[in-house]
């Protein structure tokens, strides 16, 4: 079956598609319909562009292994949908299914679980919930700090209408002899009201559409990089913006125009036409005033809450990506292996892997190689309960991994005590472990773990692993956990475990250099090829991706608000300063020196800079305990992230304002006294 953009991409729309052949990996399939354009299926994220029916699964992966996967009964790797009958509520049907459940549940049991894992088995749930939206990983990991970043750009529109408000504010008070005139000539206060509003929401208008385009261009920017850090296919998912939210924020933008354009029009209308004709702008007094300096305060405080969480947001990225996880994180490949067509028929996995690390490891350029059965930095943890062999205890959750010769060298996970694994270590051999540091410290008094034994709780095959080495400890799958307790077995005795494996090589050479070597060495052997190869740093950023795109997101947010707080200063000082011209003439005329009138401007600055900060600190810790469970290494009260973002908004607020009082220090008292 294929998608409509698949069909339309490689068919051009043709009708006769239906009977004709597409091979896939040199198999051929017969094309039996096409599907109507945008449907993906389960999937909210990704269109399927080229759907099979599930027996052919077992075509690519080989036989007698793939067989077998698919015919176990109790694996529950697969989801069921279905469409509700009119009338037919999801509660209705969740009910009728959970009624259903405990035979369907029994007749997976399979029959060589111990009688522990049958109660275990027996105590699983049936999960009924609503397709309508289609299964989303993106909605699974980004809902969260999406919600953030909405709250983010709440506070930076609130941080533009106070700009807009102070400098319309600024506006009307340079043109209170203009409005007096008006007033003069008849215009009532409605008309100077609807006029100044109108100003306001003009502004508003402008910026709603310059944000349309930039929106455009940041939208599939932004969802470009995050679909193609996550899936290796085409990504179908669309958020670029629609006539809907156009039609929210063309609102919003009417709504803020009006909000905070009132504060101008309430200036307009208590000026005094008379007062205002007859001494002009000489009596103006002191900028905008109390409003104004009050909407800069306000400015600062808001400034400074986004800031805060800009700065730790990216302080935790900065905390993970320094993160040691107890693995090399340079120098080292991560080779992704998939099964050509039938590659694992008939195939004996400890050899073919012995001979393919022993052939990478003389491709010049390769240090060392081993196997791993995960990859590092996996969102997916593989944990197993652990316990000491003839324990009741409840166990540890550890987590697991499988390896084979040569994985502790090339990943740079130090032995510690004991040795590590031979190929001799077959399912010839007696079951052994290796494990970490901390497990064998958790389990053994005095971490004294060598030929210890193990159960892996849940697992028949698992039993009796005798502890045959302690290596140094690591976070295989999550670096924002603590190096947790882990298990290493050998894939060699489990050799079902061995394909669609994991290839790790230590090479000082880039991916591109190493690529074709790789590929010939792999495929010469004809069982697998290459699906991608990777730098481990890379499998380390994509896992922290959710913290990344936050840490962008709120950094550009902030650096706005940071902005937009530096144009309100220097909008403000510049019209106190252009408004005080005739005082500051008296007082140089008096005596005063040109830095003491530089002084008292930035002196005023430094007065509603440390007022906002002074407002702006409370808020800003009250709200940095919403994000404290997304952060890293950093409380919600970091003082370096404190000191940092209350040192950037003085610094900016200081420079903003030193333009209009450079400008004061250089006023001319003989101009001044005659400015009119």
């Amino acid at each position: 079956m294929l998608s409509y953009g698949f069909w339309q991409s490689h068919y051009g729309g043709a009708r006769d598609v239906i009977g004709k052949t597409l091979k896939i990996e040199g198999i051929p399939f017969t094309i039996i319909g096409v599907t109507h354009k945008g449907f993906r299926g389960m999937s909210a994220d990704v269109e399927m562009e080229v759907t099979l029916p599930l027996p052919a699964k077992q075509l690519f992966g080989g036989e007698p292994n793939m067989q077998k996967y698919l015919r176990r009964r109790g694996a529950r790797w697969l989801q069921a949908a279905g469409r509700l009958k009119p009338g037919v509520t999801l509660e209705q049907a969740r009910v009728q299914l959970d009624s259903l459940w405990p035979e369907i549940r029994q007749e997976m049991v399979p029959p060589d679980k111990t009688f522990a894992d049958l109660g275990r088995f027996r105590d699983l749930q049936l999960k009924v919930e609503s397709g309508a939206r289609g299964a989303s990983l993106l909605r699974n990991r980004f809902s969260k700090p999406l919600y953030i970043v909405l709250a983010i750009s709440g506070l930076v529109l609130l941080v533009a209408c106070v700009n807009l408000a102070n400098l319309m504010l600024a506006r009307a008070a340079s043109r209170s002899r203009e409005m007096a005139v008006r007033v003069a000539l008849g215009a009532g206060r409605a008309r100077i009201v609807r006029q100044t509003l109108t100003e306001s929401v003009m502004l508003s208008v402008a910026g709603t559409l310059a944000g349309w385009v930039f929106a455009h261009w940041a939208s599939h920017a932004i969802s470009d990089f995050i679909l193609g850090q996550i899936y290796t296919v085409p990504a179908a998912l669309n958020l670029s913006p629609d006539w809907q939210i156009l039609g929210l924020t063309a609102a919003m933008a009417i709504l803020t125009g009006v909000l905070f354009g009132l504060a101008p029009a309430w200036r307009a209308t208590r000026e005094d036409p008379n007062a205002a004709l007859q001494h002009g702008s000489r009596t103006l007094g002191r900028g905008a005033g109390r409003l104004g300096g009050g909407l800069i305060i306000t400015q600062v405080a808001l400034s400074l809450v986004l800031l805060m969480g800009s700065g730790l947001f990216a302080r935790t990225l900065k905390k993970l990506h320094d993160a040691n996880p107890g693995f090399r994180t340079h120098s080292l490949l991560d080779v992704s292996l998939v099964p050509k067509p039938n590659g694992y028929k008939n195939l004996d996995p400890v050899n073919y892997y012995r001979q393919l690390t022993d052939r990478i490891a003389e491709v010049p350029g390769v240090e060392s190689s081993g196997m791993m059965r995960a990859r590092f930095g996996n969102v997916l943890e593989w944990t197993e309960r652990i316990r000491i062999t003839g324990s009741d205890a409840e166990g540890l959750v550890a987590d697991f991994e499988m390896a084979t010769p040569g994985f502790f060298e090339t990943a740079g996970i130090a032995l510690l005590q004991g040795r590590k694994f031979e190929w001799q270590d077959d399912d010839h051999a007696p079951s052994v472990a290796i494990v970490s540091q901390d497990f064998a410290e958790k389990f053994f008094l005095k971490g004294d773990a060598i030929g210890q034994h193990l159960d892996v709780m849940n697992a028949r095959n698992w039993q009796n692993l005798q502890i045959i080495g302690v290596v140094s400890n690591a976070s295989l799958y999550d670096i924002r956990k603590a190096q947790a307790p882990t298990v290493y077995l050998p894939s060699m005795q489990y050799r079902d475990y061995m394909g669609w494996s994991q290839l790790l090589l230590q090479t000082s050479l880039s991916p591109a250099v190493m690529t074709g070597a790789l590929r010939q060495t792999v495929e010469s052997l004809g069982h697998e090829y290459i699906s991608s190869i990777k730098t481990i740093r890379q499998n380390i950023d994509r896992s922290i991706l959710q913290e990344r795109v936050t840490a962008m997101l709120s950094a550009f947010f902030g650096a706005l608000a940071l902005l937009l707080a530096a144009i309100g200063v220097y909008g403000l000082m510049a019209y106190a300063v252009t408004q005080r011209t005739r005082e500051i003439g008296i007082r140089m005329t008096l005596g005063a020196k040109r830095l003491g009138v530089l002084k008292m401007v930035l002196r005023e600055t430094v007065v509603l800079m440390s007022a906002g900060v002074g407002i702006g600190l409370p808020c800003a810790f009250a709200a940095t305990r919403l994000i404290g469970h997304m952060l890293y290494g950093v409380s919600p009260n970091d003082p370096v992230t404190v000191a940092c973002v209350v040192g950037a908004l003085f610094a900016v607020g200081v420079l903003a304002a030193y333009l209009p009082a450079r400008r004061a220090m250089r006023v001319d008292p003989m101009v001044a006294l005659r400015y009119d």
